[in-house]
């Protein structure tokens, strides 16, 4: 009997129980009751990094970490945190108690109309946003008014953001260059850049001059304002088709010689090169590439012809890995989803996606080319998720095993048939967004690593991922969607997004002016307990 067993060992047992079965125990007898009463501190501070609600060491009063809002003001314990973050996962999957009020639809207002590209930094409570007719805005997450502002005759129309840790890329109208601004902090106030190492690349004159004249706002509290950082030249003849910032490394790709290049942005340094260009897929004359991502150990190049992913330690052509490669054929199977509504039909809220068994598409198949439109991993650099044109998500699970050669694609690969064809990609926190024509899907790889464990409403289970489950948000569900939403991204608590909140209900023509449309702005769909 585990009564019978000494308390540390009893509680080391507990540090392996999920939140809803810890309730359930108490539920089952007085001692067990009083037993986690009495040790209620350290079970539920196991109970919450069991779940990835706090890190290890953490005290308390310091676990909510970079999560922004009142939500998780106030903690009183490790029960009170572990309740808080259940009910937001409860909120992800639209089975919360809650379950009467929907996500909240949030516009973030007038300093984000015409967002192009967008950035979330919810730790120092700003977004950047860039714009359909230029410039670059930086804007409070709490009370929406501009804390940075560079002038649209500096910043490109739709200029392509990067940020993370504090730095933001973006491109400039010169093919071959890219700017990085530096977040202005207590311990950096943007006036000293240093001068090693020696092949470090300086800011540019012109951003030193845009600092003091192209800024049309700096918030005197210091909060969100940038100074510059580097100017880095890619060396290629006529510029370069994609980059991705994953801190501390700038991944750049070029389609003319089919290289891509390493910038270590902290020491703004070129470190690594690799030439792509003798690979049988730029023999193709239709070949280029369409996205660009860094793992820890690879990097994924996108391209019409499928994914290339290069090991960063052994970039030779050889060693390359060609996915989906040829054990998922190009007409495979892909789990069909069906989604019914939740919270009662109420829009903005979540439509459940019910699983059914793989079968070929219903529609949109794929041709006999597979051309991947974006493609994110995992933080820890096992797992990734890609999508195609054709609307085919593939959910690829410790796809290292394959280059070990302990296994095939086709074994480690979830496909999920979209409802249309797909755009823009997020995948964060065990989560994947993907846009549609019909709307913008979340996937999520496993609903039990929180503790909610699934309800049997869907008819089919896929052996790799026993516990996915699939939803639509509700109020984005027209035909239009695949326009009008931009960008992607995800935090712990909402999907944020660029995108042109029409009234649809009101206006259903399809041929409405432009001109007449709605612009985008910032809009965030949260699900944080309330």
């Amino acid at each position: 009997m585990l009564s019978s067993l000494p308390p540390e060992t009893v509680l080391k047992i507990f540090s392996y129980v999920y939140i809803t079965d810890i309730h359930g125990l108490q539920l089952l007898s007085k001692f067990w009751d009083l037993f986690i009463r009495k040790h209620e501190s350290t079970i539920y501070r196991e109970c919450a990094l069991i779940h990835r609600f706090a890190q290890p060491g953490i005290p308390l009063c310091d676990a909510r970490g970079s999560d922004h809002g009142a939500w998780l003001d106030d903690l009183d314990s490790w029960k009170d945190l572990c309740q808080r973050w259940f009910r937001l996962e409860q909120n992800w999957e639209g089975i919360g108690r809650e379950i009467h009020q929907p996500p909240i639809e949030k516009h973030m207002g007038h300093a984000t109309f015409g967002a192009h590209g967008i950035k979330v930094d919810e730790k120092h409570g700003f977004i950047i946003s860039t714009h359909r007719m230029g410039g670059l805005v930086v804007s409070s997450i709490d009370h929406g008014g501009v804390l940075f502002k560079l002038s649209s005759n500096y910043v490109r129309r739709r200029s392509h953001i990067e940020y993370a840790n504090g730095y933001m890329v973006f491109d400039r109208d010169e093919p071959q260059s890219l700017e990085v601004w530096r977040l202005q902090t207590p311990t950096w106030d943007g006036t000293e850049i240093p001068s090693d190492p020696p092949n470090r690349c300086r800011p540019h004159p012109t951003q030193l001059h845009a600092s003091s004249q192209e800024v049309e706002c700096r918030d005197p509290s210091g909060q969100g304002c940038f100074s510059p950082w580097a100017h880095l030249h890619v060396p290629l003849p006529s510029g370069f088709c994609a980059y991705r910032f994953v801190y501390p490394t700038l991944l750049v790709a070029s389609n003319v010689d089919h290289s891509v290049y390493l910038f270590d942005i902290p020491s703004a340094t070129l470190v690594q090169s690799i030439s792509l260009n003798e690979h049988r897929f730029f023999a193709e004359h239709d070949a280029f590439v369409t996205y660009v991502e860094l793992g820890q150990r690879h990097i994924f190049v996108c391209t019409t012809h499928g994914i290339l992913i290069v090991l960063r330690s052994n970039p030779t052509i050889n060693e390359v890995v060609i996915f989906p490669g040829n054990s998922i054929p190009t007409h495979s199977k892909a789990l069909q989803v069906t989604y019914s509504p939740l919270n009662g039909g109420h829009k903005p809220g979540l439509f459940r996606g019910l699983i059914d068994e793989p079968s070929l598409s219903r529609s949109n198949p794929l041709n006999s080319r597979q051309t991947f439109a974006a493609l994110h991993v995992s933080p820890d650099g096992k797992n990734f998720a890609a999508s195609t044109w054709h609307g085919r998500v593939f959910l690829v699970k410790d796809f290292e095993r394959v280059i070990r050669g302990e296994c095939a694609f086709s074994e480690v690969t979830v496909q999920i048939q979209l409802d249309g064809p797909a755009k823009s990609l997020a995948f964060e926190y065990g989560r994947v967004a993907v846009t549609s024509t019909l709307g913008v899907h979340i996937i999520n790889w496993d609903s039990s690593y929180h503790g909610i464990v699934r309800s049997p409403w869907s008819s089919y289970r896929p052996p790799l991922l026993p516990h996915l489950t699939i939803h639509k948000l509700g109020r984005l569900t027209h035909m239009r969607i695949f326009d009008e939403v931009n960008v992607l991204q995800m935090t712990k608590t909402a999907v944020w997004m660029s995108w042109e909140p029409v009234d649809h209900e009101e206006d259903d023509d399809d041929d409405l002016d432009d001109n007449a449309r709605a612009q985008p702005v910032v809009c965030a769909i949260d699900f944080r307990p309330r």
